[in-house]
């Protein structure tokens, strides 16, 4: 996995035809989003360059099922908050891609997740406590929520 040096989403959407996108399947995390009130999904296997480490507003735009699953075509083009980097504030250094689909609640392990990355909201940071952390996640949400109806 690569990591881009700091570009803004918007700047570097600017220069291309389309919107960047992260492909990759959903795979088992920790389970502390759900836990939070924020489940996400955890994507991995990611064959293309990850953006530097942020928090961005995206979209789901594609949504590829397991053979095995219904697909939930209804998921395409919702909303998503996209954190790309370590978790500091509970001690993790390892980089990971998670995916809080706004409105959406349902299993998406091992589904093939498109997301469009539309606006970086800000950068990875350590929060002191737990509920610090929350009332950043409902900013974060309030400013993924605008940028993504426009």
């Amino acid at each position: 996995m690569w990591i881009s040096s700091g570009n803004s989403a918007s700047r570097a959407n600017a220069s291309l035809v389309e919107p960047y996108r992260l492909i990759g399947k959903v795979e088992h995390g920790a389970g502390r989003g759900r836990t939070l009130g924020f489940p996400t999904a955890n994507v991995g296997s990611i064959p293309i360059l990850i953006p530097a480490h942020g928090v961005y507003a995206g979209r789901i735009t594609r949504v590829i099922m397991p053979p095995n699953r219904c697909a939930i075509p209804k998921l395409t083009h919702f909303p998503t908050a996209v954190h790309i980097g370590p978790n500091p504030t509970f001690g993790e250094n390892a980089t990971k891609v998670e995916s809080h689909v706004l409105g959406f609640s349902g299993d998406l392990y091992d589904a093939t997740l498109e997301i469009e990355l539309i606006a970086r909201v800000r950068p990875v940071k350590k929060f002191a406590n737990k509920e610090e952390l929350l009332q950043q996640i409902q900013s974060d949400l309030r400013t993924v929520a605008q940028a993504t109806s426009e």
